[in-house]
């Protein structure tokens, strides 16, 4: 569990680094971040602020227990 919300935040981390190159050259696509129902505020937050930087970007959130998660992703 701990591991896989450290996987998720680096890849949020990940993403704002990006984000300054987006002037140069505007992301577009879709992205889908499977996360933890306790974490729904967060990331709710966090994809809100990613939307406003991106907005050809589609984010969706897929909140849910630990183990729902590990079974959509295997």
């Amino acid at each position: 569990m701990k591991r896989m919300v450290g996987a998720l935040l680096a890849c949020i981390c990940a993403m704002g680094t990006v984000a300054p190159a987006a002037a140069v050259s505007p992301l577009k696509g879709e992205i889908t971040v499977s996360a933890a129902a306790s974490l729904t505020d967060s990331f709710t937050a966090l994809a809100k602020a990613f939307r406003a930087a991106n907005p050809k970007v589609k984010v969706r959130l897929n909140f849910g227990s630990s183990s729902t998660l590990v079974a959509q992703i295997q």
